[in-house]
């Protein structure tokens, strides 16, 4: 996906219906979380999102 956005002219990218804009800042980050999230790997896609979260601090 990364390669599309650098290289092509994709601006969007669809995961079970909802398109997700590749031009915003951040749009890339998000489809790529959509994507994961989406998957069989889900559960622990989930897991990492909240360590990394936690580590962060308020």
């Amino acid at each position: 996906m990364h390669q599309f956005a650098v290289r092509e002219r994709y601006l969007s990218f669809e995961v079970r219906d909802t398109h997700y804009n590749l031009g915003k800042p951040c749009g890339l980050l998000v489809a790529q979380l959509a994507l994961g999230l989406a998957g069989q790997d889900r559960a622990e896609i989930r897991v990492q999102v909240v360590e990394l979260l936690a580590r962060q601090g308020p």
